[in-house]
């Protein structure tokens, strides 16, 4: 009967050293996993942060096209005959 405690103590020891090896083990895979979702939560917001700097950069090619259309739309003035290099000498 002592011999069957003795064993039955040893199985339960055994199999808390199981158990608390499997929490360790659970309990880093969950520290790593964390550890790259701030990993990519960092590399988000720093492709946001370039997402937006084009997204202005193209709002103000846009609103540059529309101004140099518009001024190629005006009617060009005819030059003088002084901006044109035609000086008359009295």
């Amino acid at each position: 009967m002592a011999k069957n405690i003795r064993e039955f103590a040893r199985n339960v020891k055994l199999s808390f050293r199981y158990a608390k090896n499997d929490l360790i083990k659970a309990n880093e895979s969950i520290n790593e996993l964390y550890d790259k979702i701030q990993h990519i939560s960092l590399n988000q917001a720093t492709l946001l942060g370039e997402v937006e700097s084009l997204k202005r950069l193209l709002i103000n090619k846009k609103k540059m096209a529309v101004v140099n259309k518009k001024s190629k739309k005006k009617k060009k003035s005819k030059r003088t005959s002084i901006e044109a290099g035609e000086v008359t000498y009295l």
